[in-house]
């Protein structure tokens, strides 16, 4: 397979890039998402690139081009090259000798069938050259046209080398096999599913966020469900649940991932050390709509829309109401937040003449805060006057 330069996978910046490498006598080829994105006619962003050079030759070759070089795992031989403002990851080939979940022991290579070999699906293994011909060395092509998403070798094998496999297999199977999940892979899984707890927390965010960021991934819930309860305790039932998300447009990815999480074990999500808007989410109220306008009122005005919507679905999917009525009420709370955003208006300045300790003034202010929190037209003077009494008893 072959294509004019031009097009837009192999820019004349990209070209540069390959052809430098290849002027000093080494091969070059871009390898990865941005091959596959390209042969399906999908955005791409970042651009990674496979070389027999060495880093420390990589590294000599660029910046006698006079362009900058950053390290980025020079034990993998992983690099940075930043040309015309844009950023390059070139890597030496290698080959895995030994695997430890993300870490690995490696050998460097003059093969690109070798460095394929360690990939993990046979879409995610194809090179092209600056030319535009396409390297295959396991029927990735086929699988594309098929939508086959397909371990390279076995697949038991490549998940023990990073568990986080797991999760993306569920994200490319979503993305690009359009939910045809292979049942022999799902019996993998399940079994080795316990493994996923050795993964970082971030790890697992950010694979879970790009999963929820295709707009009907909840159709892949069902059958993740093993690895939904591993994680996060989630009840099977609740699963049922969370394939009515569908009706619902445009949720955010965090939204989706909201959902997901509020049906989980709070000692579960707990663990994880997700950003603090997601676990505030996942501990709103839901039942009391005087709860609810009362924690909006207090929440930052850039994240009301986003909680109100979310606790538009989780009304639905728990059947309060119809989306009709759901609708009405997300006008109200929408016109309700724009009233203005509250702010507790007590600060520790303004007890500094009461001589009080640390832990004194830490529990003054919790206090005071919860009292604010459940008057809604509570002032600075209501609250100095309940501070002020709380520190009598």
């Amino acid at each position: 397979m072959g294509c004019d330069k031009k097009n837009s996978l192999i820019t004349e910046d990209v070209f540069h890039i390959l052809n430098t490498l290849e002027q000093n006598s080494y091969a070059a080829r871009i390898v990865g998402g941005a091959v596959r994105n390209f042969l399906l006619n999908k955005e791409f962003t970042d651009i990674d690139i496979a070389t027999s050079a060495t880093p420390q030759q990589t590294t000599d070759i660029f910046k006698k081009a006079g362009l900058p070089v950053i390290p980025l795992g020079k034990r993998y031989g992983t690099l940075m090259v930043r040309y015309h403002q844009k950023s390059y990851e070139i890597s030496t080939l290698r080959e895995d000798i030994k695997t430890f979940g993300r870490q690995a022991e490696v050998q460097f290579t003059n093969s690109f069938e070798i460095d394929s070999s360690r990939r993990d699906f046979t879409v995610n293994a194809l090179y092209m050259d600056k030319n535009g011909e396409i390297f295959d060395y396991h029927n990735g092509l086929r699988d594309i046209k098929t939508k086959n998403i397909r371990f390279i070798g076995d697949a038991r094998t490549r998940i023990k080398e990073d568990y986080l496999r797991i999760l993306r297999y569920f994200r490319f199977t979503a993305q690009y096999g359009e939910y045809k999940f292979n049942n022999d892979y799902l019996a993998i899984i399940s079994e080795l599913k316990s493994n996923l707890t050795q993964l970082s927390s971030e790890r697992i965010y950010k694979e879970l966020i790009q999963l929820f960021s295709i707009d009907d991934s909840y159709r892949a819930i069902p059958a993740m469900t093993p690895i939904l309860h591993e994680l996060f305790g989630m009840k099977i039932n609740s699963l049922q649940i969370c394939n009515q998300l569908g009706i619902f447009d445009e949720l955010s990815r965090i939204q989706r991932l909201c959902m997901l999480l509020k049906f989980s074990d709070t000692n579960y999500v707990h663990k994880y050390q997700f950003p603090s808007y997601i676990k505030q989410a996942i501990a709103l109220p839901f039942s009391d709509i005087t709860n609810v306008k009362r924690q909006l009122k207090q929440t930052k005005q850039e994240l009301q829309a986003f909680y109100i919507k979310y606790l538009a679905v989780k009304w639905f999917a728990d059947g309060i109401s119809s989306k009709h009525q759901i609708l009405s009420i997300m006008h109200d709370l929408i016109a309700y937040c724009d009233d203005g955003y509250a702010t507790f208006p007590l600060k520790a300045s303004h007890l500094k003449n009461l001589n009080l300790s640390e832990e004194q003034l830490k529990n003054v202010m919790i206090a005071t805060r919860n009292f604010w929190k459940i008057h809604d037209n509570a002032t600075l003077p209501d609250c100095l006057q309940f501070a002020k009494n709380f520190l009598k008893h």
